[in-house]
């Protein structure tokens, strides 16, 4: 409750601030109104946390929590009490969630990001809400600590960044496998809701020695993947390092409904793939039409991924 009550009373400091974003300016005439002002946004936090009337607001408390990003509420506060059209608020909060996505996966840092938030409640309350004036609080930043990663960006980093290694917090990745997942079924397709069981999953496993030889054909021991960048063999030290760095991005991974031990889950690609098509998932059924799985697939995948991806996190396309 002390931690709640806090939040309240910030993201309340915050939105009732004079509009050019400075703190301290009473915006009340009386008390009165200022507790009028105060109900409002408390229904507006039940929705945020799940217990209240607004779906989409609702939808984006689910998003904003995940990331642990409660610095974003007075933002969703500005919008959710504003006078303009649901499918508007929607948008806004679709471009949030975007936002927070994209820097992940791009690898931005998000510190300083409450600075950047408090920025958009100011151009919020100053110039209305809208879409173009949430778009225009991007307009000419291009700092890694304030911008919105393009689409050429975000396809490159779901290509090529080690996604797996850089989410400490599994479940965020596992939260974007799954809209991924959602993204790419069809009117064909069972829309089963998600179930309660999942877990990410490397097509090409991790420990990849024993089953799964290099491009060139040859089999590598722990030892050679240790040795790394040091390797007396240039073809090997190539192949490993590339291979290591591929192993960890989106393009080799998955989701997987049906438990798995150690042996089936590191088992060459012909025993995995029968293993995989359990899952009855989308993402997959692409993954076991093939004979094999390799780099060259891995990054095929990626490419994939990235065109599913700007459709599920959007850019605004005024930036």
């Amino acid at each position: 409750m002390r931690n709640i009550t806090r939040l309240l009373r910030r993201s309340f400091q915050i939105l009732t601030s004079c509009g050019e974003g400075q703190l301290g300016t009473p915006r009340f005439a009386t008390l009165e109104a200022e507790l009028d002002a105060l109900l409002r946004f408390a229904s507006v936090y039940q929705s945020l946390e799940g217990q209240g009337e607004d779906a989409d607001l609702t939808w984006l408390g689910g998003k904003l929590m995940l990331w642990e990003v409660s610095t974003a509420y007075p933002v969703a506060f500005a919008i959710a009490v504003a006078d303009v059209a649901p499918q508007v608020k929607r948008a806004i909060y679709e471009l949030l969630n975007s936002y927070l996505v994209r820097r992940a996966i791009c690898g931005l840092t998000p510190k300083n990001l409450n600075k950047n938030f408090q920025r958009m409640v100011a151009a919020l309350l100053r110039d209305g809400v809208s879409v173009d004036t949430f778009v225009g609080t991007f307009r000419g930043q291009k700092g890694d600590s304030v911008r919105f990663p393009s689409n050429d960006e975000f396809r490159e980093a779901i290509r090529s960044q080690p996604v797996y290694e850089r989410f400490h917090r599994k479940d965020r990745l596992r939260e974007i496998l799954w809209d991924l997942e959602c993204a790419m079924r069809d009117k064909f397709t069972v829309n089963a809701p998600r179930p309660d069981f999942l877990s990410i999953e490397h097509i090409m496993p991790r420990s990849w020695m024993t089953h799964w030889p290099l491009p060139s054909g040859q089999h590598v021991d722990e030892l050679d993947v240790l040795l790394g960048a040091s390797h007396d063999d240039e073809q090997t030290r190539k192949e490993v390092l590339t291979r290591q760095r591929l192993i960890h991005t989106l393009g080799n991974l998955t989701l997987v409904t049906v438990p798995a031990n150690s042996a089936a889950s590191n088992a060459a690609f012909g025993q995995k793939r029968v293993w995989l098509g359990k899952s009855l998932l989308t993402m997959n059924s692409k993954i076991i039409e093939g004979a094999s799985w390799s780099e060259e697939e891995i990054l095929a995948r990626g490419t994939a991924l990235g065109e599913v991806a700007v459709q599920v996190w959007p850019a605004p396309a005024q930036l």
